[in-house]
């Protein structure tokens, strides 16, 4: 299993696009692993709006310096 796929996703910055091909910026909440394999992330959106969606269709918000993934910490 690579690292990517058993990555515990919570708190990595994301981006997807809209419908109307719109960037939208948000955090993952939750990542989970379905029984065929699939990787299903939680994303609340910098908007308030939530999504579900394997994590194959979000791409990683990566820091320009170190390119590792910008991590918001969660709140306790």
């Amino acid at each position: 299993m690579s690292t990517i796929a058993s990555r515990n996703w919570t708190g990595v910055r994301v981006f997807i696009w809209d419908t109307t091909a719109q960037v939208l910026y948000g955090t993952v909440q939750e990542s989970r692993r379905l029984d065929d394999g699939t990787q299903v992330v939680d994303i609340l959106a910098d908007s308030g709006r939530m999504f579900k969606l394997p994590l194959a269709a979000v791409t990683i918000v990566r820091d320009e310096h170190s390119n590792l993934p910008v991590v918001i910490p969660q709140r306790l």
